[in-house]
């Protein structure tokens, strides 16, 4: 059915967002192990690249070192906040199939339960039974629209 495809293609994504979630954890200890590998550079070497006081100097590689290490720290946040509204998104998309599976598991059996109880009811009239199971085939369909909008 097409609630069991986009089932499936919001477990990919979870899939998808598990890889990105290692990936940024891996790339987080090194990024952290150059930071501080360039701090302790500068800090155990106080006058590599500070130009010469008597010099014109255009190039202060000091300084251009000490802005490339600000700029991996602030990657380094940006990156965390990446990595944390995928965790919210991975959260969200879970709980989303988990509702999904408890519905499709449980409540759709019942409602189907319930329809042939009124299609095989000797008291109904046609238009009763074709109103249940156009009700039926809405709540399907509606269970895979949400599936989808929440999964784009």
């Amino acid at each position: 059915s097409e609630a069991r495809k986009v089932s499936n293609r919001v477990k990919a994504r979870v899939a998808e967002m598990d890889a990105t979630i290692a990936k940024v954890g891996s790339d987080r200890s090194v990024i952290s192990d150059y930071i501080q590998a360039g701090q302790e550079y500068l800090a155990e070497n106080p006058d590599v690249g500070v130009p010469d006081p008597k010099a014109f100097a255009f190039d202060k590689a000091r300084d251009r070192f000490q802005r490339r290490l600000s700029n991996l720290a602030a990657l380094q946040v940006a990156r965390e906040v990446s990595n944390n509204q995928i965790q919210l998104a991975r959260s969200v998309a879970c709980d989303m199939l988990d509702r999904h599976e408890q519905t499709d598991g449980v409540l759709v059996k019942v409602w189907r339960q319930f329809t042939l109880d009124l299609v095989t009811s000797k008291d109904l009239r046609p238009a009763q039974i074709a109103e249940a199971v156009k009700s039926h085939e809405a709540l399907k369909r509606s269970l895979a629209e949400a599936l989808t909008h929440h999964s784009a």
